[in-house]
């Protein structure tokens, strides 16, 4: 057997094992696959249709034409051309190009909300619970050096991206967390995959990270820098796990009942909480109820609003209005 064949079954192996220990709920489910047509969502695809027969697995593939670039077409048509020639079930959406001229807020926020919007769109019309992403562990090294070296991070943070995240009725999940970059590109030998060209532009953020912070760091310090930052997002992670547990049990504790949006709080309770609480638990009550939170600005703008004296504000999905001896908190559709 060839070294590729090696690696190949290795990574299918290891991917099968991976999704029957993290992920058994998917076990002879339909699933919705988030794919770009890059090499990571390919390889995701592959995996997924490699091991279909012995998982029971059943990919719908979901394809999102973000609009930015002029033949971002070609892409749809990639994935639309794989899913037909392997019998995939496949479901094309697009970004409209007048949401890029829209200045409200911020655009990289509400680029991710929007895709959010249409694969739970998919996945609604699909009549599927569960999302998978293809972020793999570069991303992750990525996304925490990122939180650390440009805006300073704590806890939540340092768990870069969440191994499964709910998001109202829909469960997202990251099945290439373990897999390096390498370890795809080796897996995916002989396979076609489009690359999107502004992959390797330093203007963007990211890939500044990717191609040059990175690489400098794995000479001039270790090659191992990677793996010790993973392990330290794994380690933040199961911190965190048990934060959440706490956090869900105040905030359930203080909703008006299981069936409204409403969080009830007395003015004289909220008083003793600290700045920093508060903003942690607003933090873990927006992503446990819509999949994401505000930025820390925002936050605190809110804190200030709960320590001042106006009395109503609306941030998005959340709305706040103080009475008498009440404080009330509304988590809503948002956007």
């Amino acid at each position: 057997m060839s070294n590729t064949n090696c690696h190949h079954e290795s990574t299918k192996n290891c991917f099968f094992s991976h999704i029957k220990k993290r992920f058994p709920f998917l076990l002879g489910q339909r699933i919705l696959l988030a794919v770009s047509g890059g090499l990571d969502s390919m390889a995701m695809l592959h995996l997924f249709l490699e091991t279909r027969e012995k998982l029971k697995i059943t990919p719908v593939v979901a394809h999102i034409n973000h609009n930015l670039r002029t033949d971002s077409g070609r892409d749809a048509h990639f994935v639309d051309n794989f899913c037909q020639e392997h019998d995939v079930e496949s479901h094309l959406s697009e970004i409209a190009i007048d949401f890029w001229t829209q200045k409200k807020g911020n655009v990289e926020d509400r680029a991710r909300r929007e895709r959010y919007r249409l694969l739970e769109k998919i996945a609604r019309k699909c009549r599927l619970a569960s999302i998978a992403t293809a972020h793999h562990r570069d991303d992750q090294v990525e996304t925490v050096l990122m939180r650390i070296l440009d805006r300073g991070t704590g806890l939540q943070g340092l768990g870069g991206i969440a191994e499964m995240l709910e998001r109202g009725k829909y469960r997202y999940i990251r099945p290439l967390l373990p897999f390096s970059r390498k370890q795809l590109e080796c897996y995916m030998t002989g396979r076609p995959w489009v690359e999107d060209p502004t992959n390797g532009s330093t203007d963007i953020r990211r890939n500044l990270f990717r191609h040059e912070v990175i690489p400098y760091l794995e000479k001039a310090v270790s090659l191992e820098v990677g793996g010790h930052i993973a392990q330290l997002s794994d380690t933040a992670r199961d911190y965190n796990e048990v934060l959440a547990v706490a956090l869900d049990h105040f905030w359930d504790f203080h909703r008006h009942s299981p069936q409204t949006p409403d969080y009830i709080f007395d003015k004289k309770e909220l008083a003793g909480y600290t700045d920093d609480f508060i903003l942690s638990a607003l933090a873990h009550l927006l992503r446990r109820e819509r999949g994401y939170t505000f930025g820390s600005r925002t936050l605190r703008d809110i804190v200030g609003f709960l320590r001042g004296a106006s009395t109503e504000v609306a941030y998005d999905c959340l709305t706040i209005r103080k009475y008498r001896d009440k404080t009330v908190f509304r988590v809503g559709a948002g956007e």
